[in-house]
């Protein structure tokens, strides 16, 4: 069984599986993503604990938060719907641009960078009309009401209807998707051309002013309750991020690699990065949709605001760990395209191993770091000490379990994808997160809970809920590894 799965591997011990020999070389292109990411995540958390702080009040749960917390949580979680919509061609772009200078056709780089960035546009606009009539819908399906009132610290109404407050809020937050949007596509062409150091400073910038805004705005002119201003703060940060990537994008490709207007429209890179993008988008794009189910199901489940609050909470801190595998994710792109490229399958089989193993060892090292700053972090977000000591420290144990778990799906997923092995990992992608992991939950809030609210307690099931969400990564990671190693991608993997 040893020597059968070692050979199945292609090694010729376990060091030279557990001992990447390329470490060196990928933790040089992830560094400057995860910090990009890393960047992202802590502005998300430093923008949303502002709005914590600001106008604290004794909420009907007994906590004593900022006036807004519940309302903008149910905000964020809607919103969490459209941020896979800049990766739909950004994700198709990086990996045929990578795909092509392993071809060293270098020239191509402008035409498919630009043709990503109309088609994204386009994208974005009509995912912004969407959302834009759809908001009161989604959000009511929330738990955000009209018959809720905020009030401000000395109990006068700022906003008599909950839901109008969050509907006006959210549309003016989507107008970030379109400078986003095109953002990334430049980032992408800066990735695939291994300028990673590069293109992690406008994301830098962008988001250091976004937080500026923030705090600016509510801490300097409180008196004016400048909330909804707030809302074009990651607006402002893509603004910012999308004009830095331009100018790089300009230095390193488009002055180099001279194309006339006419050809930075392709109709052969409209399909290719569309027939690659899409798929991968729609498998995060059922990835937030079955987040925002399992959200709707905690905030409509009987539990109560407190547990909404709690669960946005969770989801902002472990987004922390979770950036150096995203990054990684990125990278594997990047290195399984040019060695598709090149046609060496055999060097890109061993690659994705490494990557697998160098984010295993993360996960571990972060998730270890995370149980044990459980009590100041959530802390940070006031939650109750009673609720921390009770449930906090199991709930954030299973976040970590997840963590660790869904590995192979930063790592493994994004080499088959690079292989073009897409539609039937997005089949299985549809059915164990929307069948398996939506229902469980639902099936622990609607028939469990509400049929025994009287002898199960909230907290319990709130950690149950989180017990079931490792379901569905710990599947898909079975399947892809699986996948990966019956080497069922080589008859899908091609150059472009």
């Amino acid at each position: 069984m040893n020597l059968k799965l070692k050979q199945k591997l292609e090694i010729n011990n376990w060091k030279e599986f557990w001992v990447p020999k390329d470490m060196k070389m990928i933790l040089k292109l992830t560094f400057p993503i995860f910090i990009q990411i890393l960047i992202n995540v802590i502005a998300t958390i430093v923008g949303s604990l502002s709005v914590n702080w600001y106008l604290k009040v004794t909420h009907e749960s007994g906590q004593v938060v900022g006036t807004y917390f519940y309302a903008l949580a149910k905000v964020i979680l809607v919103y969490n719907l459209i941020s896979f919509i800049p990766t739909l061609v950004s994700s198709g772009v990086l990996i045929i641009c990578s795909n092509l200078i392993g071809q060293n056709r270098h020239h191509e780089l402008p035409k498919i960078i630009w043709t990503g960035v109309y088609v994204n546009l386009i994208i974005a606009l009509v995912f912004f009309i969407s959302m834009w009539f759809a908001s009161p819908l989604l959000l009511a399906a929330m738990g955000s009401k009209s018959s809720i009132i905020i009030y401000g610290q000395n109990h006068q109404i700022l906003h008599n209807n909950e839901l109008e407050f969050t509907t006006k809020y959210l549309r003016y937050m989507l107008f970030w998707l379109f400078f986003y949007s095109i953002a990334q596509v430049f980032a992408a062409g800066l990735q695939a051309i291994k300028k990673n150091n590069i293109a992690v400073m406008g994301a830098i910038i962008g988001n250091f002013c976004a937080v500026v805004w923030m705090y600016v705005l509510l801490y300097g002119y409180s008196q004016y309750n400048p909330i909804y201003l707030t809302a074009f703060d990651y607006t402002l940060g893509a603004i910012i991020q999308l004009l830095i990537n331009y100018i790089f994008c300009h230095f390193f490709i488009f002055k180099k690699y001279k194309t006339k207007i006419k050809d930075t429209f392709k109709w052969d890179y409209v399909k290719k990065t569309l027939v690659l993008g899409t798929p991968i988008s729609l498998e995060y794009g059922v990835w937030t949709i079955s987040q925002f189910l399992i959200s709707s199901a905690i905030s409509t489940g009987g539990l109560g605001d407190q547990y909404i609050g709690m669960y946005r909470a969770i989801i902002m801190i472990t987004g922390i760990t979770t950036a150096f595998n995203t990054a990684l994710g990125a990278v594997t792109n990047v290195l399984i395209g040019i060695e598709i490229g090149k046609d060496d399958k055999k060097r890109a089989y061993n690659l994705a191993w490494q990557l697998f193993v160098i984010g295993l060892y993360f996960s571990l090292l972060s998730g270890a770091i995370l149980i044990s700053l459980t009590y100041p972090l959530l802390k940070l977000y006031q939650m109750d000490t009673a609720i921390i000591n009770k449930i906090g420290y199991w709930i954030m144990f299973f976040s970590v379990l997840k963590i660790i778990v869904d590995t192979a799906n930063l790592t493994i997923l994004r080499a088959l994808w690079s292989a073009n092995d897409i539609w039937i990992t997005i089949l299985i992608s549809l059915i164990t997160m929307m069948v398996i992991q939506v229902s469980l939950v639902h099936i622990i809030l609607d028939l469990w809970y509400k049929n025994n609210s009287a002898s199960i307690t909230a907290p319990l099931v709130f950690s149950v809920v989180f017990l079931s969400l490792i379901a569905d990564p710990g599947l898909r990671s079975i399947i892809y590894i699986k996948r990966w190693i019956n080497k069922t991608w080589h008859k899908y993997a091609k150059k472009f």
